[in-house]
């Protein structure tokens, strides 16, 4: 799980990331 998790997290940190440095 811990695979998926980090793939997941690192995923959504890429999406949010330029999300979160525009607000």
């Amino acid at each position: 799980m811990s695979e998926a998790y980090d793939s997941l997290r690192g995923f959504v940190m890429f999406l949010v990331g330029p999300i979160a440095g525009l607000r």
